[in-house]
């Protein structure tokens, strides 16, 4: 998880051995993981940083089940055109550009 930077699927979760009854538990209120897009969680407190919300909405943590062990590719570089506006302070991480 730490070449995901602490962002790991649900599909991830449950190929590793998490219930489902664990991953609820890890998302309560007060718990250090919670969602950063639906099925798509941070396993670390504190506000997500740039590189953490560009991981959760790659298609691999979406789309298919992907080992947690496994290294993401690395990130590429997004031309200037094509680049999605930082988000504001106390604004909520969704998939929507």
């Amino acid at each position: 998880m730490q070449q995901q930077l602490d962002v790991i699927s649900r599909k991830q979760a449950l190929a590793v051995g998490v219930t489902s009854h664990a991953l609820r538990h890890r998302l309560r209120t007060g718990s250090p993981w919670r969602s950063l897009l639906p099925g798509v969680y941070i396993a670390v407190t504190g506000t997500p940083t740039t590189l953490q919300q560009e991981m959760a909405a790659r298609p691999p943590l979406n789309l298919r089940t992907v080992p947690a062990r496994e290294a993401v590719p690395a990130r590429e570089a997004v031309p200037a055109s094509e680049a999605v506006p930082a988000r504001e302070a106390g604004q909520p991480v969704t998939g929507a550009a």
